[in-house]
């Protein structure tokens, strides 16, 4: 009887095997789609953005303001305000320069400029280039921006009036401002 009961045993897992049904389903979704996000930024019109004063004399001071408004649509960018000197100057280092946020400017005249407090730098010109000349070193103007954000800036200038002022004779400076917003 062992043989039989072997011989059964088999015959019914042979039939086990080849009885078995395989059961599956699948579903399907055709809606996926990636779209890039943008960064975009504006800072004012290219004039209000431009320093181009003849006959800066010492203790005169000269200033621009302008408005930066984020309008990129992936929050959390960082906009910055930076910079770099074409040509090496003596203003560099004769040239206090102030930067403030805040808001009320618009571009152009800084009459309405209301300050959020103390400037984001102060220093010589060449030191604004050499401590912020790209983004990631920038001044902060919009940290962690969303869309809509916006931020009035105002630079201000003055040649110094000690006894250095006499080397800043018919000198001139070329520099870039830049405003610039990133992840």
């Amino acid at each position: 009887m062992g043989l039989v009961a072997v011989a059964a045993l088999v015959t019914a897992m042979a039939a086990l095997s080849t009885s078995r049904a395989d059961v599956s389903a699948t579903t399907e979704n055709r809606s996926n789609l990636f779209t890039s996000g943008s960064i975009d930024v504006e800072a004012g019109s290219r004039e209000a953005l431009l320093f181009d004063h003849d006959e800066l004399y010492p203790g005169l001071v000269v200033e621009a303001c302008f408005q930066v408004h984020y309008r990129g649509s992936i929050e959390g960018s960082d906009v910055r305000l930076f910079g770099e000197q074409m040509e090496d100057s003596v203003l560099d280092e004769l040239i206090e320069v102030a930067v403030w946020t805040g808001d009320g400017a618009v571009d152009g005249p800084c009459h309405d400029f209301i300050p959020d407090g103390n400037p984001v730098f102060r220093g010589s010109m060449g030191e604004l280039w050499s401590t912020h000349p790209s983004h990631d070193q920038g001044l902060d103007l919009l940290p962690d921006a969303e869309t809509g954000d916006e931020v009035s800036v105002r630079l201000r200038a003055r040649l110094v009036s000690d006894e250095r002022a006499d080397q800043a004779q018919g000198a001139r400076s070329d520099f870039v401002v830049v405003v610039e917003a990133r992840l």
